[in-house]
């Protein structure tokens, strides 16, 4: 069979499995097999399918009909426009934090251009794959960037993004819960966090891989999904520089409880929600008076 055939073939597999994304993920599947991009899969569409990858196949898509992030069959996902390996050991990376590293990115260039022997320190709490992290230490090589787990392996799996994409010399993993290591006499020009803020009564609404998959740590929380997050609102702002930046992600309908904790906490101006491309409320941000 050919490319094209196999390709065809597999967007209907997935498509009678009920995934609504069959088409991307099918070349993705494809083109990872044939170490080539999607683009060069449509070139190569009339070649015969190797054989030998046959049975590769035929596994990635047994198992992504069973319910495994094919993230995680792959090993791997795109962030930010780079590569980050992608295991169980952390939740997969998703397109609406890039609105998080965005912001932060936005602040600091007003806050703190980059100029000669000045180093701003940025704080990524609960960095999990270490994909916040690496972007903000990659788009901007004058910054330090302490990031954070309560979880060893997923530290472990940061550690392993931190060294595939060359930014070994700016970040510094440490595992720590919160703020409990990290003395107040350290002052940060931004404190940006991923935090588990999925309520325990949205578990069921959750689709199969994520809730049979990605670990449960880093997803759920107490209190309607606001615990983590009214912890790091009360105490972030003794750790900010005056005009540093505390942005957080959020879930889309808590837009409205965090502003209020947020202008409640009263250490905090100009505090603000950004929409992810699918319009969603996805991250709020306020500035240390």
């Amino acid at each position: 069979m050919t490319i094209n055939e196999i390709l065809t073939q597999t967007i209907g597999r997935l498509e009678r499995g009920g995934l609504e994304s069959a088409r991307p993920e099918a070349e993705w599947i494809i083109s990872d097999l044939l170490e080539t991009s999607r683009t060069g899969l449509f070139l190569r569409a009339r070649e015969e399918f190797p054989g030998e990858h046959a049975s590769q196949l035929e596994e990635i898509i047994t198992a992504r009909l069973n319910g495994h992030p094919l993230q995680y069959l792959l090993g791997y996902t795109e962030f930010y426009g780079r590569r980050f390996a992608c295991d169980p050991r952390a939740l997969i990376p998703r397109p609406e934090t890039e609105v998080l590293v965005e912001m932060v990115l936005s602040h600091l260039k007003v806050y703190v251009p980059p100029r000669a022997g000045f180093r701003p320190l940025v704080w990524d709490i609960g960095t999990g794959c270490g994909n916040i992290a690496v972007s903000l230490a990659a788009e901007r090589p004058d910054l330090w960037v302490l990031a954070t787990d309560i979880d060893k392996p997923a530290l472990n799996l940061a550690r392993e993004n931190i060294k595939a994409n060359h930014v070994e010399k700016q970040v510094f993993l440490l595992h720590n819960s919160l703020f409990d290591a990290i003395s107040p006499a350290r002052r940060f020009a931004a404190i940006c966090s991923n935090p588990p803020y999925v309520s325990e009564s949205a578990r069921d609404t959750l689709p199969r891989e994520v809730q049979d998959f990605e670990p449960h740590r880093a997803l759920f929380a107490s209190s309607n999904g606001l615990v983590f997050l009214q912890k790091l609102i009360s105490t972030a702002g003794q750790y900010l520089q005056s005009g540093g930046l505390l942005a957080l992600e959020i879930a889309y309908d808590q837009a409205d409880a965090v502003r209020k904790l947020l202008w409640a906490n009263g250490e905090y101006k100009a505090v603000k929600l950004t929409r992810d491309l699918a319009g969603h409320e996805r991250v709020v941000t306020g500035v240390r008076i």
